[in-house]
């Protein structure tokens, strides 16, 4: 089956391949280790905290490893309601915005949307660079740069 933003031509079929890449670089990161952030510990979890790639890392890491910076930029903010931080990768498309999601909030693969005109996804994705502090930004960027070195210890090759 065609999904609809390629049978309509909202989004072009060639962003499917970015599509594949980010799968294929999600798939073959290792899980992290002491170089990722550690999960905040909530009361009713038990255990040890986990350590994890935040999306905000992931975003950042894999515009480096691509080289696809020219086309996709990063995007800090909110998924559908200030307190659910986030970021993902956005970049127009003719007369509407296509936003690459590597690690959704509460999903378990990559995914790709048309965020703009009419699409209720839009709405979903808020940009908000304002809200976060350099040394925020910072943390973020020593992160992509540990999940660089992890992705170049598997000797994982170039999505």
């Amino acid at each position: 089956m065609t999904p609809y933003v390629f049978r309509e031509q909202i989004l072009p079929e060639t962003l499917l391949g970015d599509l594949a890449d980010a799968t294929a670089f999600m798939t073959a990161l290792p899980d992290p280790g002491d170089d990722a952030v550690e999960a905040p510990r909530m009361s009713r979890l038990a255990g040890p905290p986990k350590r994890f790639w935040s999306c905000h890392a992931l975003a950042r890491a894999f515009l480096r490893i691509t080289g696809d910076s020219s086309a996709w930029r990063v995007a800090d903010g909110y998924f559908m309601r200030r307190g659910s931080e986030h970021s993902w990768l956005w970049r127009h498309v003719e007369d509407t915005v296509a936003v690459l999601d590597l690690y959704p909030v509460a999903g378990a693969a990559p995914m790709l949307v048309d965020a703009g005109g009419r699409s209720p996804w839009g709405a979903a994705y808020i940009e908000s660079a304002m809200s976060y502090r350099q040394a925020i930004l910072d943390t973020w960027e020593r992160e992509a740069d540990a999940i660089c070195r992890a992705w170049n210890t598997v000797g994982a090759r170039q999505p």
